[in-house]
């Protein structure tokens, strides 16, 4: 009888199973765990008679598997049992959080720097091509915001993309890399009747934007007047956005009642 369970979300894949004979009786239970693209890393522990206890370890690298069968008692004792169970999970969190992630992340690092070097000249062309672009719009751009100022609309006072890091243990506060460039003028240029809305798409392929930081995960951040009160939003490259948001209209009919 054996039982398996797979964690799609954590590449993880526990088992157990029951084995009875007319010599004995077998329980094993283990995991098994993506740890690279190419890589899976297994273990199990085997507790029965006349079996004893053994822990069984498993490299599987492509077409290459390592095993590493570790036979710890000859009986089936609680200690043994606890320390096949718990030494295997404390090793896989030290070896990961020492050596696999810290190498994972120098590799990314790496990668991203190869690619940036191997797309410097395109990303030039593409930031003059934006810039061109916005010089082009400066014209609309003023008379937008001149229109929205006038009637307390949908004033952009600041709008930047890129390479923006959200800092989740303090609400609202940002970490802004060089891999930025400044979008107010594209994104004021974009109300219409003092909203603002963008649909789901990577901001890249907007008129006056371009992607500053190739192979990395992108942000739109954008200060905002509505109604003279300020507004401050963040939102993911894909994420849409409606502005002014619906809080902001339901404050300001409140006023008004």
């Amino acid at each position: 009888m054996q039982y398996t369970r797979k964690l799609i979300s954590q590449e993880l894949k526990l088992r157990i199973a029951l084995k009875a004979g007319t010599f004995g009786g077998v329980i094993e239970y283990g995991a098994e765990k993506k740890i690279s693209k190419f890589s899976n890393l297994a273990f199990s522990v085997v507790c029965g008679v006349p079996a004893g206890v053994k822990l069984k370890i498993r490299l599987t690298r492509a077409s290459q598997t390592y095993s590493f069968p570790i036979h710890l008692c000859e009986e089936v004792m609680p200690a043994p049992v606890f320390y096949a169970t718990i030494v295997p999970l404390v090793l896989y969190i030290v070896v990961k959080k020492g050596f696999v992630e810290p190498f994972i992340k120098e590799e990314k690092s790496k990668k991203l720097e190869k690619q940036k070097q191997d797309n410097f000249n395109k990303l030039l062309e593409k930031r003059r091509e934006a810039m061109a672009a916005q010089e082009l719009m400066q014209a609309t751009y003023n008379r937008i915001r001149d229109e929205e100022s006038n009637k307390k609309g949908l004033v952009i006072i600041n709008a930047i993309y890129g390479k923006i890091i959200k800092d989740a243990s303090q609400q609202g506060d940002m970490e802004i890399s060089n891999d930025v460039v400044d979008v107010t003028i594209p994104v004021q240029c974009l109300v219409k009747d003092s909203k603002l809305v963008i649909h789901e798409r990577t901001k890249s392929e907007l008129p006056g934007f371009f992607d500053p930081a190739l192979g990395e995960e992108k942000m739109l951040h954008i200060i905002y007047t509505y109604h003279d009160e300020p507004h401050e939003v963040t939102v993911a490259d894909h994420e849409p956005v409606r502005l002014p948001k619906t809080c902001s209209l339901m404050a300001k009919k409140l006023q008004f009642t």
